[in-house]
């Protein structure tokens, strides 16, 4: 991928695995030919093989046919139950089956492959590894880093991921298997994760709450508590019930801080 702000040229590693020959030196072809981000550092022609080389080149993606001889190229993707790759799915399947692909939003190449098709996932391929780039940037700043209001969270909505500083988090608010989460200036993004699992990421940090099973706040932002109606008015304005079963301990989490 060229990057025209540092222009520096980012080189894709791949590996081909497919049981024929020709395939393999055909998709070879054409990914020198329309990919020259992709470099191909080597080829498989059955699962041992191809498990190894993936284990000791360790690549970016991984071009992936779906028949190798009497096994299925699934049986090489059980090797690797949480891949640090990403796949490409090359196959022969006829229409049907390719809507299966399709449902499960995976990427895939028919054959003979098809160049614009191959730029396509290529490009898709691409963009997931500088994400993933990006969030292992944060992943270290955050290893670093020993106050948690300083560390990043990376909140995934239904457009992209954005990475905010927890310091800057006002409150989240359940609404369904969503999450809507309150920033200091930036106004609310919907996460596609749900209460708990923001629950579990900030429960080392001191300045969070989980005052309602709908509500979680960054008591920074606290302005008052009427204690009357269990009710927390925040520094934005906004008001957040606290229910009777964390009322008690919420009292004595605000006298402690």
């Amino acid at each position: 991928m060229y990057n025209t702000t540092n222009h520096t040229f980012y080189m894709i590693k791949a590996i081909i695995v497919d049981d024929e020959e020709q395939s393999r030196q055909a998709l070879l072809k054409t990914i020198e030919l329309f990919c020259p981000q992709v470099k191909v550092i080597e080829e498989a022609n059955n699962i041992k093989t191809a498990e190894a080389k993936i284990k000791l080149l360790q690549p970016n993606l991984v071009f992936l046919d779906i028949h190798l001889n009497r096994n299925s190229g699934f049986d090489l993707l059980l090797k690797f139950p949480k891949p640090d790759f990403r796949i490409i799915f090359v196959t022969g399947f006829n229409n049907y089956a390719v809507q299966a692909f399709k449902v499960c939003a995976l990427d895939y190449l028919l054959k003979p492959v098809d160049p614009d098709e191959l730029i396509e996932a290529v490009e898709r391929a691409e963009e997931r590894i500088e994400l993933d780039k990006i969030k292992l940037k944060y992943l270290y700043h955050n290893l670093k880093i020993k106050d948690e209001q300083d560390k990043i969270m990376i909140i995934s909505s239904m457009e992209k991921d954005e990475y905010v500083n927890i310091s800057k988090v006002i409150a989240l608010e359940a609404q369904g298997n969503y999450t809507y989460i309150t920033r200091e200036k930036e106004g609310k993004i919907c996460s596609t994760k749900n209460l708990k699992h923001f629950g579990q990421a900030l429960e080392k940090n001191e300045h969070f709450f989980r005052v309602h099973h709908k509500y979680i706040i960054n008591t920074a932002y606290i302005k008052s508590f009427d204690k009357q109606n269990s009710l927390v008015t925040l520094k934005n304005g906004q008001k957040v019930p606290v229910s009777q079963r964390k009322r008690t301990f919420f009292i004595d989490f605000m006298r402690k801080n």
